[in-house]
């Protein structure tokens, strides 16, 4: 069984209005192997445990690569939900 970990990608004001910046940030994110889902002013992005403390927990808004360093305003990673697939 794998934990799965959500992260809330939270856009700048810019990315929000840009239907580009908002798939090209989700486009990133699935190339690393996260699932994206998209949202009104984000991704919620979710991976498992180990790939989220790897990668999303140590990035940081100033350390982003490419485009997500101009679109993305916050990486809010949420605590491990109660359930487990």
């Amino acid at each position: 069984m794998h934990m799965y970990v959500e992260a809330v990608v939270t856009l700048t004001a810019e990315g929000v209005g840009n239907a580009r910046a908002k798939s090209a940030c989700a486009d990133w994110f699935e190339a690393q192997g996260y699932s994206v889902l998209p949202m009104r002013n984000g991704l919620l992005v979710r991976g498992t445990e180990s790939q989220t403390a790897k990668q999303l927990r140590v990035l940081q808004i100033g350390d982003l690569p490419g485009p997500l360093n101009e679109w993305v305003s916050d990486i809010s990673v949420r605590p491990p939900p109660d359930y487990q697939e």
